[in-house]
């Protein structure tokens, strides 16, 4: 019984030093979300439009937008975001006028719907395909 325990004792202590070490590498004060991968696994925005998407590698919780400081990004036409690099993807815009369809692979699940203008956010274990475009309402000021 006396070396069961001891080798209970000694995983015990293995787990709960890669659980510290682990929260204690994490910010969990900061509410701001900046573009980086966990595990290897990153957001990820699909574009299989024949248009641009704009793109934001952090996400501010307090703004439910992206953060100023890293700014937006553009993604290109038919490509994705890992395509040169992995990086975190936290969200994506759908322009005023337009209506994107998107379907979402989370880790366990999937589904497919449409989404209206404005930001969207996404989560590090999400892939975001933009599969279809139609018009859509019109959300900001009229011009």
């Amino acid at each position: 019984m006396g070396r069961r325990r001891a080798v209970l004792a000694a995983v015990g202590t293995v787990v709960f030093t890669a659980f510290g070490a682990i929260a204690a590498s994490a910010d969990w004060t900061d509410s701001a979300h900046v573009g980086a991968c966990e595990f290897g696994i990153c957001g990820t925005v699909v574009n299989d439009l024949d248009i641009s998407v704009d793109i934001a590698l952090d996400w501010c919780e307090w703004e439910s937008a992206p953060c100023e400081s890293k700014g937006v990004r553009t993604l290109g036409a038919q490509t994705s975001s890992d395509a040169a690099a992995k990086v975190d993807v936290d969200g994506f815009r759908v322009p005023d006028g337009l209506r994107y369809q998107v379907v979402f692979t989370y880790a366990f699940s999937g589904e497919t719907v449409w989404l209206d203008p404005g930001w969207h956010k996404i989560s590090t274990d999400t892939v975001a395909r933009i599969a279809a475009y139609r018009p859509g309402p019109v959300i900001g000021p009229a011009q």
